[in-house]
């Protein structure tokens, strides 16, 4: 019976030293991209695109 246990522990610990590695290396791989792509791409994009479109819209039509 002991030695039972202990194998079946020792499957537990191997499974576990396996496992977990593996699903935090897919969470880090999965979730971190998108949220550092929308934070780096999108206010660069959102300030050159403003200042240009509100610095040529208002001289035109004060002037038109």
């Amino acid at each position: 019976m002991k030695q039972d246990l202990q194998r079946y522990h020792r499957r537990i610990w191997i499974a576990l030293a396996l496992i977990v590695p593996v699903l935090i290396g897919l969470a880090v791989m999965v979730i971190p991209p998108p949220v550092i792509q929308d934070k780096l791409f999108q206010p660069p994009a959102k300030d050159h695109v403003l200042p240009d479109q509100n610095s040529e819209t208002p001289p035109k039509i004060q002037n038109g």
